[in-house]
């Protein structure tokens, strides 16, 4: 009879049990806002196009100063130069098909960077081009405490601006 060595058994037991450990397979799905969308916001005399990129997340529930990714904002008014911000993303929020990303600017016109960008987003749905998605964006002076304790990332707001071209993403975690 043939004796297989230990030093080959120990690594397949080890094996085996990390292969059949209790707990969670996956982590829960972040919160995810994605996609890029342009409106046309029509102003006395005037009008933009304003075209938003947004591609963050934020694996924990509820809001806070955890999140991750980009997002960015071109304006380009009729009448004067566009203007474009890039942000970095620090608050992430879905609730159904709505989704708001906050963050600090960190490209930008002069007195922008360090400013606080704020964009939220409808998810319309796949198909149906009765319910188009909708966007805006603002900007603040208030720091990223303040911008949330001001509520800048729930997602209790009145619809937006309908998107004319693109699609926006949002995911719900919950």
């Amino acid at each position: 009879m043939q004796k297989i060595p230990l030093l080959l058994v120990l690594p397949l037991s080890a094996l085996v049990a990390a292969t059949t450990s209790t707990g969670p397979a996956y982590a829960a799905a972040p919160d995810q806002v994605l996609g890029k969308g342009t409106f046309r916001a029509q102003g006395p005399g005037s009008f933009s196009d304003t075209t938003i990129r947004v591609a963050a997340s934020d694996a924990t529930p509820g809001i806070g100063l955890d999140a991750a990714g980009t997002l960015s904002v071109t304006d380009a008014p009729s009448n004067n130069p566009p203007a474009s911000l890039e942000a970095e993303a620090f608050c992430v929020n879905a609730d159904g098909n709505r989704g708001v990303v906050v963050g600090t600017v960190t490209q930008g016109p002069e007195g922008t960077v360090g400013r606080t960008i704020l964009v939220r987003v409808t998810d319309g749905g796949q198909g149906n081009p009765s319910v188009p998605d909708t966007a805006v964006f603002g900007l603040s002076t208030l720091g990223p405490a303040d911008a949330l304790t001001n509520g800048f990332c729930a997602t209790n707001f009145v619809e937006n601006i309908p998107v004319t071209s693109g699609n926006f993403i949002v995911h719900d975690q919950s």
